[in-house]
């Protein structure tokens, strides 16, 4: 009985630990941080549709 219990805590254990890291490798993907290229391009569209 207490081997089988300390294998639902070893699964357990496992589980969350895998799940912990792919909630924060998802939340990386969507939340991650752009150097500023996304406003770069927004504004040399900008000045080249002014131009015309």
């Amino acid at each position: 009985m207490k081997s089988s219990m300390k294998l639902v805590g070893i699964y357990l254990i496992v589980f969350l630990i895998g799940w912990s890291c792919a909630v924060l490798s998802y939340s990386d993907a969507i939340y991650s941080q752009h150097n500023g290229s996304i406003k770069a391009d927004v504004i040399k569209t900008e000045t080249t549709k002014s131009k015309l």
